[in-house]
C-alpha cells in the first residue's frame, strides 16, 4: 500500500497548477454494498469448510485409534491360542477371533481413507480457491484505498488556495476508480460462483462419506 501512494505522490506533483472542475465531479466508489457482502460470504465459506476439516481430522484420528486397537487385540488373542487345549476347539476360536481383530482394522483404515478422499482434499482444495479470492479482495481493497487517497488530495487542493501540494486530476481519478471497479467486480464474481456451487460440492462430500460408512456395516457384520 506504502508503494502504491507513493508512486501516486510522483505522478501528482506536475498536476498541482491544473484547473479542474469542480469536487463535486467527483463519483463515489460502485458495488460498495456487493462488495461487503462478498466479503462476508467468504468468511462464512472459510469458516464453513474450517469447520469440516477440524470434524474430518477428528473423525479420521478417532478411526486410527480405533484400527491400532484392533490391531493389539488381534496380535494378543493370537498369542493365547499357544497357550490353549490343542485338544478341543479353544484355540480354533481364538484363531478365528484374532483374525476377525485384523479384518475389522483394515476396514476401519479403508474407511479412514475414504475420509481423506471425500472430505478432507476437497475441502482443501476449496480453502485453496478462497485463498486466491482472498487475495484478490487484498488488491480490491488496495485499489479502493488508493482511490480515496487521491480523492481527498484532490478535494484538498480544491479548498486551497495556494498552488503547492500534491493533487490529481480528474482523469486521474477516473482511472483509479475504473481499476477499483474491475479489481471489484472480478472478486464479487468469482466469489459468487464458488458460493454457488458450495451447497452442490457440500451435498457430493456428504454423500461420497456416507456410501463409505454404508459399505463399512454390512462389511463388518459379515
Amino acid at each position: 500500500m506504502k508503494s502504491s501512494l507513493n508512486k501516486l505522490r510522483g505522478l501528482a506533483l506536475h498536476n498541482h497548477k491544473e484547473r479542474r472542475p469542480a469536487a463535486r465531479a467527483v463519483l463515489p466508489l460502485p458495488n460498495v454494498d456487493e462488495l461487503a457482502q462478498a466479503a462476508q460470504d467468504l468468511e462464512d465459506m472459510k469458516d464453513c469448510y474450517d469447520t469440516l476439516l477440524s470434524a474430518a481430522a477428528a473423525t479420521a484420528s478417532s478411526a486410527f485409534e480405533f484400527a491400532e486397537s484392533l490391531r493389539d487385540m488381534g496380535s494378543c488373542l493370537l498369542e493365547k491360542t499357544a497357550l490353549t487345549d490343542h485338544e478341543d476347539d479353544t484355540g480354533k476360536v481364538l484363531l478365528m477371533l484374532g483374525k476377525m481383530q485384523f479384518k475389522l482394522q483394515k476396514l476401519i483404515d479403508n474407511y479412514r481413507s475414504h475420509v481423506f478422499q471425500t472430505i478432507t482434499t476437497p475441502s482443501e482444495s476449496l480453502l485453496n480457491e478462497l485463498r486466491i479470492v482472498e487475495e484478490m479482495k487484498r488488491q480490491c481493497e488496495e485499489k479502493r484505498d488508493v482511490y480515496e487517497y487521491m480523492v481527498t488530495k484532490y478535494k484538498e487542493r480544491g479548498r486551497s488556495k495556494g498552488g503547492k501540494g500534491e493533487t490529481f486530476t480528474l482523469q486521474q481519478l477516473q482511472n483509479a476508480r475504473d481499476e477499483y471497479d474491475q479489481e471489484a467486480t472480478l472478486f464479487v464474481f468469482r466469489l459468487k460462483s464458488l458460493k454457488q456451487g458450495q451447497s452442490r460440492s457440500l451435498l457430493t462430500q456428504a454423500a461420497r462419506h456416507h456410501a463409505a460408512q454404508v459399505f463399512l456395516i454390512p462389511a463388518i457384520c459379515s
